[in-house]
C-alpha cells in the first residue's frame, strides 16, 4: 500500500469516499441512520469538489452532542457482519 503515500491529499480523500460509498450500499434506506450517513457522504464529496463546508459540520456527522451521528448508529448495530463489512473493501 505504499502507493497511497505517493498520492496527494485529495486523491486519498477520494479513495476513502469511494470505499465509504461501497460500504454504504449495504445499508438499508430503512435504517435509522441512513439519512444522516447519506448527508455526511454528500457533504464530504461537496468538500472534495471545493465547496465551502465547515470542518465542524463534518465532524458533527461523526460525533455530535445530540447522538444523531454515524458513530452512534454504528455502535447500536447488532449485525456483526455489517460492523466489519469494510474489511471486504
Amino acid at each position: 500500500m505504499d502507493f497511497i503515500n505517493n498520492l496527494n491529499a485529495a486523491a486519498k480523500v477520494a479513495i476513502g469516499l469511494v470505499i465509504a460509498e461501497n460500504m454504504y450500499n449495504i445499508i438499508s434506506m430503512d435504517e435509522p441512520g441512513y439519512k444522516t450517513g447519506r448527508e455526511a457522504l454528500d457533504s464530504c464529496w461537496k468538500w472534495l469538489e471545493g465547496e465551502k463546508i465547515d470542518a465542524d459540520d463534518l465532524c458533527n456527522y461523526i460525533d455530535s452532542e445530540d447522538f444523531v451521528d454515524v458513530a452512534e448508529f454504528a455502535n447500536k448495530e447488532k449485525d456483526v457482519q455489517k460492523q466489519y463489512a469494510c474489511i471486504q473493501f
